[in-house]
This record gives C-alpha cells, structure tokens and sequence, in this order.
C-alpha cells in the first residue's frame, strides 16, 4: 500500500483506534497462556460463581469472577482468545490461498473452466457464510478441525470474487499489453504486475473476512460444532454459561463482548481500507 492510501486510511475517524484495539486483542491472544493467572480447565469448588472484583462478593484473586465450576474467568477467556482467533486466522488464511489460485485460474484460463468454477462459487456465495460452515459440519463432524474447515470453504467464494473481479480489471489495461510487448512471461507477469495491483481489495477482503470466521468460529462452538468443552474456546464459553445468565450474568456478558469488540475492531478497520482504496465508495 503506497502512502496516499496510508495517508487516507489514517483520515479515517474510527481507523487508528480500531487497530489499536485489535492489535490489543491479537497481543491478548498470542501472550495469553502466559498471563493466564490460572489453569483454564481447572475447577475449583471453593470459589464457584465468584462475581468480578468490581462487584460485592468478588475478589482480587479472580479479577473477572469465575464459572459455576470454579474456573477463573479471565484465563478462560485469555485461553478462548488464542483458540478463536488462531481458528480464525487459520481459517482466514486456507480461504485466502483457495480462493486467489481459484480465482486466478478462472481468470486468466477464461472459457469453460471460468464457467464452471464461477457458476460453483455463485452456489456457495448463494448461502449465508455461518449456514454454509453450519451445514459442512454437520455433514464433516464437530470439532475445531472441521470448524476452521468449513468456515474456511464458506469464506473462498470472496476471496475468488476479489482475486477473479481485480483480474479481469487489471487484464484490460494498456500497461499488461505493454508487458506482453515486452515479452514478459505469464509467470512473471502474474506475480510481478497482475498480483501486486490487486492486493490492496485482497487486503481489504481478508480483514473483512477474518471478523466473519471469529463470529462463525464462535457461532459453531455455541451450537456444540465446534469445540467441546471444557475447551475454553469463546463460543464454548456462551454455550456452557447461558443458563447462569441470571445468576451469573457476567459468565455470559464477557465472552460475548470479547466476541462483540473482536468483530467490532475487525470490521471498522476493514471499512477504513475499504474507503481508502475506493474513496468514491465503490465496493473492492
């Protein structure tokens, strides 16, 4: 990304507190085990349903409060922060590969075989991306491998809408006959020039994309597709607590606004691209 396209991102009024806030929760994510004050998936009988610090009853010992097993809040969701969003990336990154070389043979191979793989993600982009993850793992099995899988295969057809639209775009200009001029090979010409210049609606499409696989991740472990207790994974966390709403009403409100900010951060900073890279508003 050049500097103008910095400079403009930057203009934008919810970019650099967006980032911050997610590079916040990324750094929360990766240091996690080693701040965890305690073992996740430790119970504790003794200190069932404490309340956070804050709030009578509570105690300093577990700033967050604990579970009705005892567990320590804040280092199960200091735990679920590394398993959702290291689920998400991954997830992030398998659609990112598929769908740029699926897009990318479509559009440089034309003829049939654009025809088909387009009519394929046409089917899958038919779909709401959580209901395509939900049915390929009911079909795949539950777990966290299944989950990143399927929410990686709803998340492809973006990816090869963005890496096939930018193609084309990029094919009709005068600067890629100019290269063929110049004998430029089809390696050399993909990776040099073709794939440089759509970057940035690709990057545009990954921070976008990654927001939607932490909600999906999240919303496949509430259902029980996804991990399985006592994996303290953030939708695991809601699954297993929502029946202590009342009672316990902040073992259900803290995975869901670590949830809420993660998406909220994610998505502000993917508008912000957006608009830097279309200042007029047009879609990436």
């Amino acid at each position: 990304m050049n500097t103008r396209l910095l400079q403009r991102f930057a203009a934008h009024p919810a970019a650099l507190p967006a980032l911050f806030g997610l590079a916040v929760i990324l750094l929360f994510a990766l240091l996690g085990q080693a701040l965890s004050p305690f073992n996740p998936v430790l119970a504790d009988p003794h200190a069932q349903l404490l309340p956070p610090m804050w709030q009578p009853g509570g105690v300093s010992a577990h700033p967050l409060g604990t579970d009705d097993l005892g567990r320590d809040m804040l280092s199960r969701l200091l735990h679920g922060a590394r398993l959702t969003m290291g689920s998400a990336t991954l997830a992030m990154l398998l659609a990112l590969a598929i769908g740029v070389v699926l897009g990318s043979i479509a559009a440089l191979s034309r003829g049939l075989v654009e025809l088909l793989l387009k009519r394929l993600m046409d089917v899958l982009l038919a779909f709401p991306s959580l209901l395509l993850a939900i049915l390929l793992a009911l079909v795949l099995g539950s777990g966290m491998t299944v989950s990143v899988i399927a929410v990686a295969v709803a998340l492809v057809p973006h990816f090869f809408r963005a890496s096939h639209d930018g193609l084309h775009e990029e094919l009709g200009k005068d600067y890629v006959a100019a290269a063929k001029l110049d004998g430029a090979g089809a390696t050399s010409l993909y990776l040099q020039t073709l794939l440089p210049n759509i970057a940035a609606p690709i990057v545009v499409r990954i921070t976008l994309a990654f927001s939607t696989a932490v909600l999906d991740i999240a919303a496949l472990g509430f259902l029980g597709l996804g991990a399985a207790a006592p994996i303290p994974e953030w939708g695991n966390l809601l699954a297993s607590a929502h029946d202590f709403i009342q009672v316990a009403p902040w073992t259900v409100t803290l995975p869901g606004l670590a949830i809420l900010l993660t998406v909220l951060c994610a998505n502000l900073v993917g508008d912000a691209l957006r608009d830097a890279v279309n200042p007029r508003g047009a879609n990436p």
